[in-house]
């Protein structure tokens, strides 16, 4: 194992020192943002489907077990996006714009998996304990999706986020990297008392890093954004394998920008602009089939799903623009 990180190390460190990276050159451009969401939604939904209908089991398909990064990526991406609105707006207009995204899609959406599935607490538990991101307290856990009020507490606690982020953008990545730390044992010692803890504490160090990198490039320490992350993979190679992919994703997203072609970028990338409505699209298609439908065959049941996915996912971006015209 020792020596499996220094020879990761080394090798890393090589491409850090040869990488020719302009100054202007950023983590994520804004252009393949849509392209990449796509891609993890995609991701996420296959490991949904796979993972909730117990099909992989000895089937050709298990690939699909790690779709579960495509939520890391989010993550990231989301928090780097983050500080650029938060930069550009005052704090009421940055709570405005998140606001009007989110909430009337996901009223309807809470309505609909309500009526259609009946779940336990009443209608008005769940949309406020969702909507304000309580039900990731594991005592006031609604038994409903766990991803959107987990993206409500950041929302939330962004703008400590953001501010604690600047702070740190002039020190030595060192220091950024004890900060991330810390947060992750924060997370480690939280995730008990938190309903599916380690799915959102867990990526706490995922999160911050959105932060961290973004004012590394905004400050011109290109390098030093892609040391960080190095530390961070080879330390997780050497204290916790079980997060490596986790931190792998952040430094395949430094290299996407060099990798052509791109396949069906133009259809990916509408994916990606919507994914939200895409993501909650199968969330009840996924309700349906394990608790409703009295399809068997495991394959049938992810082709079903994922065929009532579609029509979902379409009305859902109808009921989204409608929303965005009536709150301008």
């Amino acid at each position: 194992m020792v020596k499996a990180v220094f020879s990761t190390a080394h090798t890393l460190l090589l491409f850090i020192h040869d990488s020719n990276m302009a100054d202007n050159d950023t983590f994520v451009t804004r252009k393949d943002r849509p392209y990449i969401m796509g891609l993890s939604i995609i991701a996420v939904i296959l490991f949904h489907l796979v993972n909730f209908t117990n099909a992989y089991r000895g089937t050709s398909i298990s690939i699909f077990l790690n779709g579960y990064l495509g939520v890391d990526a989010f993550f990231v991406l989301s928090t780097f996006g983050l500080c650029f609105s938060f930069e550009k707006n005052d704090i009421l207009t940055f709570y405005k714009h998140r606001i009007k995204r989110l909430f009337p899609l996901y009223v309807i959406f809470l309505l609909a998996v309500y009526f259609i599935f009946h779940p336990g607490p009443s209608l008005l538990h769940i949309i406020i304990y969702q909507c304000s991101g309580l039900s990731v307290i594991r005592s006031l856990y609604t038994d409903v999706e766990w991803y959107t009020p987990s993206i409500i507490c950041v929302y939330l606690l962004f703008p400590l986020l953001y501010y604690g982020g600047r702070a740190l953008q002039h020190r030595s990545i060192w220091w950024q990297l004890l900060a991330v730390n810390l947060i992750a044992v924060l997370g480690h010692a939280i995730a008990p008392y938190v309903s599916f803890g380690y799915n959102f504490v867990g990526r706490f160090p995922i999160i911050v890093s959105g932060v961290i990198l973004y004012f590394l490039y905004k400050n011109k320490r290109n390098q030093d954004a892609l040391i960080y992350t190095t530390a961070l993979l080879l330390e997780t190679i050497a204290l916790d394998l079980s997060f490596f992919l986790s931190i792998l994703v952040l430094l395949l997203l430094f290299i996407f920008k060099y990798i052509k072609p791109r396949p069906l970028y133009k259809y990916i990338s509408y994916i990606g602009k919507y994914s939200f409505e895409l993501y909650l699209a199968q969330t009840i298609s996924t309700y349906y089939y394990m608790q409703v439908s009295p399809i068997q065959n495991n394959y049938l049941m992810v082709l079903s799903a994922i065929l009532l996915t579609i029509p979902i996912f379409f009305i859902f971006i109808a009921i989204y623009k409608y929303s965005s015209r009536l709150f301008k």
